[in-house]
Formats: structure tokens, C-alpha cells, sequence
């Protein structure tokens, strides 16, 4: 089973993704972004021995469970790949929640870190397709969107998927500290 976690940032955020999705009426992005709710991503999806997968949850639940809130700052929308997401800056709780759900997994269930998890880029995705101009206009649509200042997390989700394959995750716990 495959494994992810995630900071919801679903409210801060609520405006910019209703944006994106009004101006995706016209330019029929791939929607597979919108089917979780608007995060961001603190462990690349891995995948976790079906045998350990319900005590991986409980340990991350726990992990997140003694989290305070705290706020992480928005850096700007972006596009790295075929992904345009908007960038977030450096923090020290998220790269530290990062660290500790590495660590944990690797130490507990043998799950290795993801060449991604070396260099880690914070980031809340808004779209991941394949048509480099389709996003590149979305891009200078939202370009000038105004962005909160911050945003503020108190808010977890951990999600599970078959296949690993974008789209096919769903959110199987919440966690509000």
C-alpha cells in the first residue's frame, strides 16, 4: 500500500484554488491535482508493507498529534516539470516534520528515503499535466493572483493509494492539533 502525508492547507488556500479552477474551465488542465484537498506534501508517497501499513498510520498520527500550529510562509506559483504548483518557503517545522517522518519510516518499516526526500522542495501542487503551453498560460493567469500572507497549519492528512499513481489517493485520516 502506498503511503502519504501531508499539512492542510486547504483554507488558507481556498481562494487561489477556486481561481485556478475557474480559469481551468477554458483550458481543461488535468484535474488530478484537485482530487485531494489542497496540502502540502511533508514525505514523497511511499510504499509501506501491507502487513505494517495500519501501524505506520497510528506512529505518523502520533508523530503529527504533538505538533503545535504554526505558520509557513507562501513563495510564489511556479512551474518545475509538468507541475505548477506554488512554491513554499524555507521553514524549519516543515523541514523538521519532513526529517522525522523519514527517519520513522526507515527505522521502524524499512521504507527508504526517495531520491526527492534528499532536497526536499516544499510545495502545494495546482496542476500536473503534460501540455507545457496549456500550463504555461495558466501560469500568467494566475501569475498576479494575490496570495495570503501566510499560511497558517493545524491541520494533517494521511492518505493511502493501491497503485501510487497520481489521482488514485484518497485521505484516510485527519489530524487537527
Amino acid at each position: 500500500m502506498y503511503l502519504w502525508t501531508a499539512a492542510d492547507v486547504s483554507f488558507s488556500l481556498a481562494a487561489l484554488r477556486k481561481e485556478a479552477q475557474r480559469h481551468n474551465h477554458s483550458l481543461a488542465l488535468s484535474k488530478t491535482a484537485f482530487s485531494l484537498p489542497q496540502h502540502i506534501s511533508l514525505k514523497i508517497s511511499c510504499s509501506v508493507d501491507d502487513a505494517h501499513f495500519v501501524h505506520a498510520c497510528q506512529d505518523i498520527v502520533s508523530l503529527l498529534s504533538s505538533q503545535s500550529p504554526f505558520e509557513v510562509q507562501p513563495g510564489t506559483i511556479s512551474r518545475h516539470r509538468n507541475i505548477l504548483w506554488l512554491t513554499i518557503q524555507e521553514n524549519n517545522t516543515l523541514s523538521s516534520l519532513h526529517h522525522q517522518l523519514d527517519e520513522l519510516l526507515l527505522r521502524k518499516y524499512k521504507v527508504p528515503q526517495h531520491p526527492f526526500d534528499t532536497c526536499f522542495q516544499f510545495h502545494s501542487t495546482l496542476f500536473m499535466d503534460d501540455n507545457e503551453i496549456k500550463l504555461d498560460q495558466m501560469l500568467s493567469l494566475l501569475s498576479d493572483f494575490p496570495l495570503p500572507p501566510s499560511l497558517y497549519i493545524q491541520d494533517y492528512l494521511i492518505g493511502c493509494s493501491e497503485s501510487g499513481k497520481p489521482g488514485t489517493y484518497r485521505v484516510i485520516r485527519q489530524i487537527h492539533v
